[in-house]
């Protein structure tokens, strides 16, 4: 459900990044990393990038367990994940 909602959103030929705010998710599951991960490695086709933002120390702690995502840019603001999504120098951390 979360793969299809993201794919819907995200149009082909869009921005250089594509930022979604998890300021409001306490919790997210394995199904949910995988998710992202689908759409992270779709938009990394399209040379483009997924950047998530707002990260509570719940939701990181599942992606420090899960491991690296390469495909996946995390900032710790929206303005910052704005500004990357916009920018054609992408140099901020990575995980």
């Amino acid at each position: 459900m979360l793969t299809r909602a993201l794919s819907e959103a995200v149009p082909a030929g869009g921005p250089l990044g594509v930022v979604v705010d998890l300021s409001t998710v306490d919790y997210l599951s394995s199904a949910g990393l995988r998710a992202l991960d689908s759409v992270a490695a779709r938009l990394a086709g399209q040379r483009r990038e997924l950047i998530l933002c707002g990260l509570r120390d719940s939701v990181e702690l599942a992606f420090l367990f899960a491991g690296s995502r390469p495909n996946i840019a995390i900032e710790p603001s929206v303005e910052i994940a704005v500004s990357r999504a916009t920018s054609s120098k992408q140099t901020s951390q990575q995980s």
